[in-house]
């Protein structure tokens, strides 16, 4: 199989983008302010196993990722791959490093963390989009499920999505909060900034692969 063009800037941006999603999750994961729908469904289900909550995400994007085998190959990258083992490893090593410090510290670190959180999870998201080498399992899936159906647009495709991982991730125990609301707002918009800057940079004009 052909390698796309200016593989190795694409494979550093995907690399980058994804421990930069892990760090940022972990921010979220630490906080004890709520996280997005993906991590708190993986905190929920943490506390009923043991395992680390990075741990607990690696294995849904495994999950993920054969479901993805099985019914949707054709959004399967290196991306794909790499995030069930980047992302959530990223956020075991982040929370052994700072999690207690950070769920110990004053109210307002607690809070700039998921101000901060949501900001920079969209730039990394923004790194891997612009690579064009896949995304993880948690963001393809979705869009699978969206094109195997025309009744409803993406955006209420994934908006059912996180809902239902939302709601099992709160009835398992996981944390709701501020966190989670600011990622309702700042994620996508953060995301949306980063891709209109960075598309500007010299490294990143390589377009899609050939």
């Amino acid at each position: 199989m052909k390698r796309p063009r200016y593989f190795g800037r694409r494979l550093t941006l995907l690399v980058l983008g994804l421990i930069i999603i892990g760090f940022a999750s972990s921010l979220l994961v630490n906080s004890g302010l709520g996280s997005d729908p993906f991590n708190l469904l993986a905190q929920g289900v943490s506390i009923h196993t043991g395992l680390l909550v990075g741990t607990i995400a690696n294995i849904n994007q495994g999950v993920l990722l054969i479901v993805l085998l099985l019914t949707a190959r054709q959004h399967i990258g290196i991306g794909t791959v790499l995030g069930v083992l980047l992302i959530g490893s990223t956020v075991n090593v982040c929370t052994l490093a700072f999690g207690q410090w950070l769920l110990d510290s004053h109210l307002g670190i607690r809070i700039a963390a998921v101000i901060i959180g949501p900001c920079v999870i969209g730039f990394g998201l923004a790194l891997v989009q612009l690579a064009h080498l896949g995304m993880a399992p948690n963001d393809n899936v979705p869009l699978a499920i969206f094109e195997h159906q025309r009744r409803f647009q993406y955006r209420t495709v994934r908006v059912a999505y996180d809902a239902t991982l939302f709601t099992i991730g709160v009835l398992m125990g996981g944390t709701f909060g501020f966190g989670t609301i600011a990622c309702v707002f700042l994620l996508g918009t953060s995301l949306q900034f980063s891709l209109r800057i960075l598309d500007r940079g010299k490294f990143l004009r390589f377009g899609p692969p050939a």
